[in-house]
């Protein structure tokens, strides 16, 4: 594993149109802070050395986000993603203060243009107060990708592969399990972001683990494609 993702809240204050929140059926919640400690020790017997305190959900909704990650930081870098509706200038000097080492904010087509504009200068912002910031993108063609490179060619981005689910069995690797360790609000351990209502678990924090499942022999996974969005910008 090289990090994991800890899911702080499932709760969401934008409804974008790719977000496979929209299939989510589990219960929202905020993760607890002893959940969120068994997270933390989990990762610490898994020798990562980084965390992000995000999965489906924004973090900044979570009310113990400094508290967490200033207690996270404490062993791991820290970092998460936002769609930067509720940062300013003040919260991300006391998210750094904190100990927040990486921070990406949302950038996508259901994104105004004139809230692009807001979110860039969030992002020098952040860079200025010495955390590493990046735009994070999810686009589907290359029309889409031009068009958030330009808007965005004074700053860092990380297009981020889009996710489907499609009838096709899976052959090619997965990029993300075995490398990325999934924890819930209410502390659920699965494979990757995109289970998105426990369709394949571990375990739970503080009882056994079980990293060994073979995913890959599970429908759920066997149906999961991945589009590689610099692929489809070489080819078009």
């Amino acid at each position: 594993m090289e990090l994991a993702q800890i899911e702080v809240t499932n709760k969401c204050n934008l409804n974008c149109s790719f977000c496979f929140r929209k299939q989510m059926t589990r219960p929202q919640g905020n993760m607890s802070l002893p959940t969120f400690k068994k997270s933390l020790d989990l990762c610490k017997e898994l020798k990562l050395k980084e965390v992000w305190l995000h999965n489906w959900g924004e973090p900044m909704l979570h009310p113990k986000i400094y508290d967490f990650v200033k207690l996270a930081s404490e062993d791991f870098k820290v970092g998460f993603a936002s769609n930067g509706v509720l940062l300013d200038i003040k919260k991300l000097s006391k998210l750094k203060a904190s100990g927040l080492t990486y921070l990406d904010i949302s950038v996508n087509m259901d994104t105004s243009y004139y809230r692009i504009i807001d979110l860039i200068g969030l992002l020098k912002t952040a860079n200025v107060l010495d955390i590493d910031c990046r735009a994070r993108s999810v686009v589907r063609n290359k029309m889409e990708h031009d068009y958030i490179s330009y808007l965005l060619r004074e700053c860092k981005v990380r297009f981020q592969r889009q996710m489907i689910r499609d009838s096709r069995l899976r052959t090619e690797p997965c990029q993300a399990v075995g490398k990325v360790l999934v924890i819930l609000w209410d502390g659920t351990v699965v494979p990757c972001c995109h289970v998105v209502n426990k369709e394949i678990v571990y375990g739970k924090v503080g009882e056994k683990i079980d990293l060994s499942l073979d995913t890959l022999k599970n429908s759920y996974c066997k149906h999961c494609h991945e589009v590689d969005v610099e692929e489809v910008r070489r080819k078009l």
